[in-house]
Formats: structure tokens, C-alpha cells, sequence
């Protein structure tokens, strides 16, 4: 290659034609001069590397071009068929570009790193290839400085607890993580969606006592085990939960900076998102139910009918996974800063924290678990009315109101709102905001007026809410048409009555209204003739009613009473059976 020109340079294009010479075929090819490396840049980016083409493969890219650049378009003018020739200036240039040309100044003239980018998206690049030059431990001096949360659906199916055999789909698992020390400080194992609402209980159990939250489920450590009981500086987590107006107790009440990752990328929190591929391989191989890759494939084995853990019973493994991963797992790829490489502090997470604790930050904020529970719970108003506090269509009422009169006031000078905080699983309290600090919150009951929400979430309640409505909009039409049927009966009796009255009376005003008295006795004691409990009897109804009066012997006839009861078939007679 000594004498082909300059190393790393094109040669320029001439009529004759460069590069090898063609062993079959009489064309002897085009060389590629620069326009035609132009059109091989538009239709590359346009077809190849286009967003809107992400389907298209090299050759799609090819053939369009040529179809666009290199060719003429006849179209039969009967019956309406399109047919491609070669055009002119292609055939004077000695032929359409091959394949292997178009793919070799692509690669030439093009940057495959920012195809890849165009092709995959500036988000999904950013995300999955982009080079890693960061580190989260930058950002933390130490244990408590910042913390990741973010909530997965496990891979693995799991029973009732009322019945073994009743499956209940998958759990949700919310973690919380020092970056500092890649501690797992909080946790949180259920049936609720990834919400608001399960990212609290995250959150509350970062501040919980960790030994009675394992001696829950079976588990016994002690305090140095897990010792998590704080809240961070800086807490990162999805623009989902996070991003909802209910986080604004957390940063009033304790201070906490709350910050959220940007849409679609979770590589802006990977320490956590790698945590959900480390918990699974620890439990994987042995708990059954668990999807493997084949889930739903043809001849796949349906996983589902291996489940045999309840909630609590996978809640346990995962504690357990959790246990081992903060105190004994080695995180190979933590970058150590220098005070952490001189002191030889190895690279565990319940180590890194002892020592961040000491030597760094050390003094990190806690709270009790009843007020931070009550602090992340959702807040809305609720209004004091005659019949109690209601919020959520129930009603509630507390000490403080009782004491004070609330609902007194409310009847007679009107209803005024109130701050409560509530937990959407269970209304069957709420929490009334105090004023002072000593008392910060206190606690309405259900009253009985709300019996029939007793025991139910607010997705409940809404649901049958929603059903109530629906009933009744369906109930309307027929409501409608029997208060007309009413309405008529109403006529027709009104009707009958002036037809029965007839004329009008020819008696003064005064004469007809001075007896009213009189005229209810009389009514008084004919209506008396057809009320009359007479057990055993048929009562007559309407005119000609009258009762059947039986005489014992002697009690008029002679004028003597006679007191000896008489024979049933003097009462009854002889006709009577």
C-alpha cells in the first residue's frame, strides 16, 4: 500500500474506477464521489438512523436510497403499476452503488456511537451505555447524608393466609438505602401497589425500632444487628410517589431534602437498582413459585401452581436476605474514599456505617416512630358538622370535640373545616392536627352514623360510593314514573272525593265550622266500630260495619245479672261448627 497515497486518506475519485475490479458481471462499477457520498449521509440518516425507522435494518436503508437517488419512476398509465429503472446519470456513472459501498462510507462518514445513540434514543442510551465516570459515594460525607428508595415487584407468587390453596398474584418490596454505606435501612413487604401510600411504610420503617420489627415476623436480633433507626439528610427517589404533595410533612416536620429522578432514569439511582437483583438471587433457587425466563412460553412450566409462601412467610426470607446482605456481604465494587483505605475498613455495610457514624457524620436524627408515622401520612381537611367530624362521606368524633362542644357549635353557628392526617388502608380512625407540640395529633373514632365503613380502605369506600351512585342513576327512571303513578292516584282520589260531596253545601261558612268538635266525636266513635281488636272475629270494613255483641243469659232479659259462665254452645249456637 506503499504507493495508494496517504495513510488514512481517500483517494480522489477518477473515470477509472477504484478499489477492486469486479471478477463477475460486465459493469464494471461506480466509483463513490462525494455527492454520492452526500446522498449515502442523507438517506443513512434519514432511514437508518432515524427514530422513526428504529425497524429498519443497513439493507431497508439501502434499498430505499436507491430507490430515491439512483432510480426513475414509470408508472403505467392503464393500469396504474409503478416499475424502477436505472436513471440516466446512474448508468453514465457506471451503475447503482453497491451494498457493500453504502456500508463501508456509512462506517466511514459516520460515528457509530452516535447512530447507536440516534437508533436506541437519547434516553434509553443515557440510561443502558453511557460511560460511567460518576460516583454516588461523592455525594455523602457519611451514613445518613442521602438515601435511595425505590419499590419493585418481586418474581414470585404467593398464597392467602386464610386459604393455602388460593393464589394471590405477587408482592411488593419498597427499599430504602444509605449510599454511604449501602445499608438497607428501611423495608417494606406487601400486597399494596408501588404508591404513596407503601413508600410510607418505607420510609416509616427506616425510623422503627429494627428488633421489634423483626421479632414480628419470627426473628430475633439484636440492636447492633440492624442498627437503622434514622432519618436522611436528602432522600432520592421516583417522580411517582415522590413527587406527590403528601411528601411535604416529611420536609416541613423533620427537615428532610427530598429529591426526584428524572422520567426514565433509573440509572440515576442504581445503587438501589442494583439491590433488586441481589435480594432475588439470595432466595431464588429455593423458594418455590418463583418466574423463571420460561414463564408463559410455549410448553413453559406455569410457576404460579408452585406457590406456597403467605406474606409473612416471604416477608421472613426477605428480612433474612436483608440481615445477611447488611452484615456479612462484601461490596467488591465500593469506591472507598481515602480516610475509609487508611483505616482498613472493609467493605460491609453494618462496618461502613459503624465507621461513618464515628468518624463522620455520626449524630444522625431520630424521631418517635408514632410521630413519624402520623407526619407521613397522607393530610386533607375534614369538616366539623352536627353530626361529627366527616371526612371521606364518614363521620368522626374525638375528645377535644366532645369537650369543647364542636358539634353543638356547628348546629347552631355552622361548620368549619379542620387538618386531619389519615391512612388510606384503614378509615376506621384519623388524626386530628394539634396545635401544640406536646400534642401533635389526636385520635377520631368511627361514630356509629358510619358503622358500614367500619373496616374498610378508602378504595373501598369509593368503590362503594361508586356503586351507591350507579344504583341510583339506574333507580331514576323508575323513580320518576312511580311519583307520576303517585301523583295520578293522588288525582283520582281527590276526583272521586268531589264527586261524592256533589254541590256545595248551602250552609254559611260559620255554621259548617262551628261544630268541628262535634263532628270529630261522632266520627270518633263510628271509626272505633271498625278498629276494634276482635281476635278470632272478621271485621267488617266500610259501610255496614257493626260488631257481633253476645248476651250471657239473664244479663238484660229479667233484669237480674246472672255471673255463671255459659256453655260453649249457647256462644256459639247450633249453626256455628
Amino acid at each position: 500500500y506503499q504507493n495508494s497515497g496517504a495513510k488514512g486518506k481517500a483517494r480522489k475519485a477518477s473515470k477509472k474506477k477504484r478499489g477492486r475490479p469486479r471478477k463477475y458481471g460486465h459493469a464494471t462499477g461506480t466509483n463513490v464521489t462525494e455527492n454520492i457520498r452526500n446522498i449515502f449521509w442523507v438517506g443513512f440518516s434519514r432511514c437508518y438512523a432515524s427514530d422513526r425507522q428504529k425497524k429498519w435494518s443497513l439493507k431497508d436503508a439501502y434499498h430505499k436510497i436507491v430507490e430515491d437517488f439512483f432510480c426513475d419512476k414509470i408508472i403505467d398509465s392503464e393500469t396504474g403499476n409503478v416499475t424502477h429503472v436505472t436513471s440516466e446519470d446512474a448508468r453514465q456513472a457506471g451503475g447503482v452503488p453497491t451494498f457493500e459501498q453504502f456500508k463501508y462510507w456509512s462506517d466511514k462518514d459516520h460515528v457509530r456511537l452516535d447512530v447507536k445513540r440516534k437508533r436506541l434514543g437519547a434516553r434509553v442510551y443515557d440510561k443502558d451505555f453511557r460511560g460511567l465516570i460518576g460516583t454516588s459515594n461523592a455525594e455523602v460525607m457519611g451514613p445518613g447524608d442521602r438515601y435511595q428508595i425505590d419499590a419493585t415487584i418481586a418474581d414470585v407468587y404467593l398464597v392467602s393466609r386464610l386459604n393455602r390453596h388460593r393464589i394471590i398474584g405477587r408482592p411488593v418490596i419498597y427499599v430504602v438505602i444509605d449510599v454511604f454505606s449501602r445499608m438497607i435501612v428501611g423495608l417494606y413487604v406487601g400486597l399494596e401497589g408501588p404508591s404513596w401510600v407503601t413508600a410510607m411504610m418505607a420510609l416509616a420503617n427506616t425510623a422503627a425500632d429494627k428488633v421489634e420489627y423483626c421479632k414480628k415476623f419470627g426473628i430475633d436480633i439484636e440492636p447492633e444487628d440492624w442498627p437503622c433507626h434514622f432519618l436522611p439528610g436528602v432522600l432520592l427517589g421516583d417522580r411517582g410517589e415522590i413527587e406527590s404533595a403528601k411528601i411535604d410533612a416529611l420536609i416541613n416536620n423533620f427537615n428532610v431534602s427530598v429529591e426526584n429522578a428524572a422520567a426514565y432514569r433509573a440509572d440515576w439511582k442504581g445503587i438501589i437498582e442494583q439491590h433488586f437483583n441481589l435480594l432475588p438471587a439470595m432466595f431464588k433457587p429455593y423458594v418455590p413459585g418463583y418466574i423463571e425466563q420460561d414463564f408463559r412460553a410455549r410448553g413453559g412450566k406455569d410457576y404460579r401452581l408452585d406457590a406456597v409462601l403467605d406474606i409473612d412467610e416471604f416477608t421472613r426470607i426477605v428480612i433474612e436476605c436483608t440481615l445477611y446482605k447488611n452484615n456479612h456481604k462484601e461490596i467488591t465494587k465500593y469506591d472507598k474514599d481515602r480516610d475509609v483505605k487508611a483505616d482498613g475498613v472493609p467493605p460491609i455495610p453494618v462496618e461502613l456505617w459503624g465507621w461513618g457514624r464515628t468518624y463522620r457524620t455520626g449524630a444522625m436524627r431520630s424521631f418517635p416512630q408514632d410521630f413519624v408515622e402520623f407526619s407521613l401520612m397522607p393530610t386533607d381537611k375534614a369538616v366539623v358538622t352536627t353530626f361529627g367530624i366527616r371526612h371521606m362521606g364518614s363521620f368522626y368524633t374525638c375528645a377535644q370535640a366532645m369537650e369543647e362542644r364542636w358539634f353543638d357549635q356547628a348546629r347552631q353557628n355552622g361548620i368549619w373545616e379542620v387538618n386531619v392526617s389519615y391512612d388510606p388502608r384503614n378509615l376506621d380512625t384519623i388524626y386530628l392536627h394539634g396545635t401544640g407540640s406536646s400534642n401533635p395529633f389526636q385520635t377520631c373514632a368511627l361514630t356509629d352514623r358510619s358503622r358500614a365503613h367500619r373496616n374498610a380502605s378508602l378504595w373501598e369506600i369509593e368503590q362503594q360510593n361508586e356503586l351507591d351512585k350507579h344504583g341510583a342513576a339506574n333507580r331514576q327512571e323508575s323513580r320518576q314514573l312511580a311519583r307520576v303513578d303517585l301523583n295520578a292516584s293522588i288525582e283520582k282520589t281527590v276526583a272521586e272525593a268531589l264527586h261524592k260531596r256533589g254541590k256545595p253545601s248551602a250552609d254559611s261558612d260559620a255554621n259548617r265550622t262551628k261544630n268541628i268538635q262535634g263532628n270529630r266525636a261522632e266520627e270518633k266513635q263510628a271509626n272505633r266500630e271498625t278498629e276494634v281488636f276482635r281476635p278470632g272475629q272478621k271485621k267488617l270494613t266500610g259501610e255496614g260495619a257493626s260488631a257481633k255483641i253476645i248476651e250471657f243469659p239473664g244479663s238484660k232479659s229479667d233484669g237480674v245479672a246472672d255471673y255463671s259462665m255459659p256453655s260453649i254452645e249457647e256462644i256459639l249456637g247450633e249453626d256455628d261448627e
